[in-house]
């Protein structure tokens, strides 16, 4: 498809969804048959109307399956949200019924980008001066480029933890930003390597978690940049994790500095949410 074609057309579909948030479920519950076409590249034209708005997450989601695969699609339009998303990944755990995450789980995460390239793309995405139309292509090759890896555990049939993008087991993922500078995640798991978490309903229970961030985090406080690990760093801990302020805070990369409002303990710890999905026939 021609580039600018392709551009406009994500600008149609890429409407401010968050005006629609308030009328979704925040977690999907029913099953919801893919469309005929689904093309795992970051883009939203497909899930241009997410299933549910998961409060705790900040994330717009849909899953839905066809007969050979299940797929998880999820745009972001929060900034603070994409920063996590970018640098610690979003984990997709298929439960092992009503056990533990840990006991059992068949767990996928995508993408984990280093600091550098993470804030890289963000600082020219949040920046104004930026002509979208010109420079989306090049933000998303950046992407694409670097996030080359998917970590698998739990899958009967896959030893490596780490796979590459382009596997031989057919688990496919993509990030990507459209033109109103929000964020799409996608995944698709054949089902074959689901059928022991699936019971005789086609029912799976799930867990989609926004990992974290644990590499080299600074805390910004005007133009100075805290170590969290110095002696001030530590100080200052306690009051920055305080859900109840608004700070400003930043992860330092060769790229420069990206910023987001919120608490420092929110960046660094997970966000999940656990729902219950019945294959749509």
């Amino acid at each position: 498809m021609n580039t600018k074609l392709m551009l406009s057309l994500l600008a149609l579909v890429a409407v401010p969804l968050i005006l629609h948030a308030q009328k979704l479920p925040k977690i999907q519950e029913g099953g919801f048959h893919a469309p005929a076409y689904v093309k795992i590249d970051g883009q939203p034209v497909e899930w241009n109307k997410f299933q549910a708005y998961n409060t705790s997450t900040r994330t717009f989601y849909t899953i839905a399956n066809d007969s050979d695969r299940l797929y998880l699609a999820i745009h972001v339009a929060d900034y603070y949200t994409m920063q996590k998303l970018l640098q610690g990944g979003v984990t997709l755990s298929v439960l092992n019924n009503d056990k533990k995450l840990e006991q059992g789980a068949i767990a996928i995460t995508f993408p984990f980008l280093s600091q550098a390239i993470a804030g890289g793309a963000l600082i020219r995405i949040k920046d104004t001066a930026t002509n979208m139309q010109e420079r989306l292509v090049s933000i998303n090759n950046q992407l694409t480029t670097n996030a080359t890896e998917i970590r698998v555990t739990g899958v009967s049939g896959i030893t490596d933890t780490i796979i590459s993008v382009y596997n031989e087991y057919g688990i496919k993922a993509a990030i990507a930003f459209d033109m109103n500078r929000e964020l799409t995640y996608e995944l698709s798991v054949p089902l074959k390597y689901l059928k022991e978490r699936i019971d005789n309903s086609g029912r799976l229970k799930y867990n989609v978690k926004i990992n974290g961030i644990k590499r080299s985090l600074r805390i910004t406080m005007g133009d100075r940049e805290i170590d969290p690990n110095s002696t001030e760093g530590r100080q200052l801990t306690a009051q920055l994790s305080d859900p109840n302020r608004q700070n400003i805070i930043g992860v330092i990369g060769s790229a420069g500095v990206t910023r987001a409002t919120g608490s420092f303990a929110e960046l660094m710890n997970a966000t999940d949410f656990t729902g219950n999905y019945v294959l749509a026939k």
